[in-house]
């Protein structure tokens, strides 16, 4: 999570925006995606026990965010 401001990683427990990384790149480094979604971590498993990685929630879209993507609905206007 990134504060939206300073794009500094904010502390568990604190709202920021949502970024995600690949963990498979090997040869190209453009790998890191900053989403317009907002969420909060609220800790880190311990990989001894089998359950590695962050419990994360997502909370919502950073506001007035455009709408993009495969989902989006747009107004139909017919040609009549």
């Amino acid at each position: 999570m990134r504060d939206p401001v300073t794009w500094a990683e904010v502390p568990h427990g604190t709202p920021g925006v949502v970024e995600v990384l690949s963990t498979l790149p090997r040869s190209y480094p453009g790998h890191v995606l900053l989403t317009e979604d907002l969420g909060v971590v609220h800790g880190v498993a311990d990989p001894a026990t089998g359950w590695g990685g962050k419990q994360l929630e997502i909370i919502g879209r950073v506001p007035q965010t455009e709408l993009r993507g495969c989902s989006d609905t747009h107004a139909y206007a017919s040609a009549s």
